[in-house]
């Protein structure tokens, strides 16, 4: 039995991870279409490990004017 639950919390893991690196690469991709991607960009992608600001940051990515923008805190939400 403990087998099992630790073969179903490795996949588990390995899901948001596979999550995870989906959100990451689709972020880059859509800041370097848009000229914004850059090495400190990358770095702080890469070092992201929340799926929420991931997602956050590629919306914003789709229509952000300058890097600052993607990574800037949603209006009425403090900066993590």
């Amino acid at each position: 039995e403990g087998r099992e639950e630790g073969r179903e919390e490795g996949r588990e893991e390995g899901r948001e991870e596979g999550r995870l690196a989906g959100l990451r690469a689709s972020l880059l991709a859509v800041m370097d279409a848009r000229g914004l991607a850059g090495p400190m960009a990358a770095e702080r992608i890469s070092g992201e490990a929340e799926a929420a600001t991931l997602e956050g940051w590629l919306r914003r990515a789709v229509t952000a004017k300058t890097t600052s923008e993607v990574f800037a805190a949603p209006r009425g939400r403090a900066k993590r």
